[in-house]
């Protein structure tokens, strides 16, 4: 029998990543973000009002910010938007929830050098307007490199959609 050539040996891999990934009982382990994933074809977007849909460290890494919602009802707001996306774009959704404190002081470790020798000074600062808020931002997409193909036709696609969240006054 003949040693398996290159091409042999090299689509045997592919065939067993594919099966590892297609087959139905695997371990209850949370699995890492799949590289197969992007050549699976694009199903239809879960879109479940019961859910957060909250980002996590499996998404992206690159993303589409679509919107930041800050003060009262962000939260519900930025989850109404999540929701329109992947319903009407079906595109995957995600909220980032971001808190934001300028409050209290501030310390600064600069070195600055003085006559002839140096030394670590330690500034202290102020915040001139002390406020705190949370901030949520839509962010849309899962896509694995910066010049994804698909990146500028989803972008166009959020750009130019119509919604009914941010066409609310309140």
């Amino acid at each position: 029998m003949l040693p398996p050539s290159s091409f042999q040996r090299s689509l045997l891999c592919v065939l067993i990543c594919v099966a590892s990934q297609a087959w139905p009982n695997r371990s209850a382990s949370a699995d890492g973000p799949s590289l197969l994933r992007m050549f699976q074809p694009r199903g239809r977007v879960a879109a479940d009002a019961t859910s957060a849909y909250k980002l996590t460290e499996v998404e992206g890494p690159w993303m589409i910010l679509a919107y930041t919602f800050v003060g009262e009802g962000s939260q519900g707001r930025a989850q109404k938007l999540v929701l329109e996306i992947r319903e009407n774009l079906n595109l995957p959704a995600f909220v980032h929830e971001q808190d934001f404190d300028f409050s209290g002081d501030v310390k600064l470790g600069a070195a600055i050098k003085q006559t002839s020798y140096q030394e670590s000074v330690a500034r202290q600062m102020r915040y001139r307007n002390e406020i705190r808020y949370q901030a949520h931002a839509v962010l849309v997409g899962e896509y694995d490199r910066v010049d994804h193909p698909q990146i500028e036709s989803d972008l166009a696609r959020v750009k130019s959609a119509s919604s009914v969240v941010l066409g609310d006054e309140k």
